[in-house]
């Protein structure tokens, strides 16, 4: 059987890449990109849209972390209880883990899901508060 050699990295002839360049972007330039970037993706897709049924952010975002190894469909059939029973972040946060654990039990990896959610409401919950306290005293 034949041994195979390595070739150290750098006796290769491509050069390495480099992801982030040294010279910060602009929020102006970054502002410009991001608007070509839009405009392209529009252009290329004009007809997309959201698979998940939601009528504000937060229903959004809830849908998203239940869509992680599920069917939109499957998110679709859980959340219209979902949205029901909590309205808020504050509900989500406070919620006894078992009762939102059976609430998405079919979306699958349900104990998992149930602490994202929870730590993400509680998070939106905290900043909010903190962001309000700080209004209030100056």
């Amino acid at each position: 059987m034949k041994r195979r050699s390595f070739v150290p990295l750098s006796s290769l002839s491509r050069p390495a890449v480099h992801y982030f360049s040294p010279v910060r972007e602009t929020k102006e330039a970054k502002v410009e990109r991001t608007k070509k970037i839009v405009l392209g993706l529009r252009k290329a897709y004009p007809d997309a849209h959201c698979e998940l049924d939601h009528s504000n952010p937060l229903e959004l975002l809830i849908a998203t972390i239940l869509s992680a190894q599920c069917t939109d469909k499957r998110v679709n059939m859980v959340t219209p209880d979902l949205f029901k029973k909590y309205r808020s972040a504050a509900d989500y946060a406070k919620a006894p883990a078992a009762d939102l654990e059976n609430a998405i039990k079919t979306t699958g990896f349900f104990r998992n899901k149930t602490k994202s959610i929870q730590t993400c409401c509680r998070t939106l919950v905290e900043n909010t508060a903190a962001r309000f306290r700080g209004r209030w005293m100056n």
